[in-house]
């Protein structure tokens, strides 16, 4: 049963795929082996991912990561991906208002503990319309991603 939930909320084209693959990635470069990805949802970019490893305790842990949840299908893809792949922790995109984020809530729900912890991180969109909107745009990914990596590192994820 999955013990924790990191959720990473936000409108369409505000960076929860491109903050989950970038998740991924470090996890892998940190020594999480990889252990199934599969493409999910309408977007190439959009992935399941489960890996597996050891958090700074020492104790193996396994976590899916899901950057789709826009539809029906993706939202249908992350619940059959976690029914072949138990685990421990969930890191998933999440609309932030809609049916969408109804349902993949209410397929989380079918694999957390009673005592499950829950965090999400909303995202926002970039609306700069200026000639430093690249800047802008590229100090807010390192911010998101720096944000990101402090709670995955800190109690209860601990990775």
């Amino acid at each position: 049963m999955v013990k924790s939930v990191l959720l990473v909320g936000g409108v369409p084209n505000t960076g929860k795929t491109t903050t989950l693959n970038t998740i991924s990635k470090k996890l892998k470069k940190n020594g999480y082996a990889l252990i199934k990805s599969q493409n999910t949802g309408m977007q190439r970019k959009d992935k399941l991912y489960f890996l597996e490893g050891k958090d700074s305790k020492g104790k193996n842990v396994s976590i899916v990561i899901n950057t789709a949840a826009d539809d029906v299908k993706s939202i249908n893809n992350f619940d059959v991906f976690l029914q072949e792949n138990p685990c421990d922790i969930i890191i998933t995109a999440i609309r932030s208002f809609g049916k969408e984020r109804n349902d993949i809530l209410d397929v989380i729900k079918k694999y957390i503990q009673n005592d499950c912890f829950e965090l999400e991180i909303p995202l926002a969109k970039i609306t700069q319309r200026s000639s430093n909107k690249n800047t802008g745009m590229k100090w807010y990914e390192n911010s998101v991603e720096t944000l990101a990596e402090h709670i995955l590192k800190s109690t209860p994820f601990s990775l």
